[in-house]
């Protein structure tokens, strides 16, 4: 099974509102308002 992030990373089609994609998102606006 492939995951909507290996897809993203693939340069394929995703679903941006996938739940690790958002994680990943989530932190990294953390990381960069510190």
């Amino acid at each position: 099974m492939t995951t909507e992030k290996q897809r993203m990373l693939a340069g394929a089609l995703y679903r941006p509102g996938d739940a690790e994609i958002q994680a990943d998102q989530a932190a990294t606006k953390t990381w960069l308002a510190r």
